[in-house]
């Protein structure tokens, strides 16, 4: 049987247990909120539930003097390029018409354009312009290209 002893220490330990929540209920936040003050809790609540934040990092260049800026200037110029065919090699020495003239992959013609031919693409040639903008012309098509050049003297 269970003698007065082990019944008392049953009794205050159910007794403990069913306080607990009462105890809780009266302390309200404060028993949500462990090892931080209300204005803590508040802050932390605050920063959690906000949308981050993203930062953009602003880089100083040094700029070219004015001087040098205004004497710089640019025109636009006008060219035009006809492709009348493509040859495309085993060995990797595609060459294309432009203009009625022959021309290999990656040379230069005219006024600083380069020349690309995709063996991946069917006919299709880049021009790349001066100003670094790549033109895209098929066989037995024209294009007329406009780019920027900076003004000689």
């Amino acid at each position: 049987m269970l003698n007065k002893s082990k019944i008392l220490v049953i009794a205050l330990g159910l007794l403990t247990i069913l306080s607990m929540p009462l105890a809780a209920q009266e302390a309200g936040q404060e028993f949500m909120t462990l090892f931080t003050t209300q204005q803590e809790r508040r802050l932390i609540d605050n920063n959690r539930y906000r949308p981050p934040v993203t930062e953009v990092k602003t880089v100083e260049v040094d700029e070219e003097p004015a001087e040098q800026k205004q004497s710089m200037t640019y025109h636009q110029h006008s060219i035009s390029f006809e492709l009348a065919g493509v040859t495309l090699a085993e060995d990797g020495n595609h060459v294309a018409w432009v203009n009625g003239d022959r021309v290999e992959n990656g040379d230069e013609i005219g006024d600083g354009f380069r020349v690309y031919i995709s063996p991946r693409l069917n006919n299709l040639v880049q021009i790349k312009s001066p100003d670094g903008v790549f033109h895209n012309i098929q066989t037995g098509k024209r294009i007329d290209i406009k780019y920027m050049k900076p003004a000689e003297g």
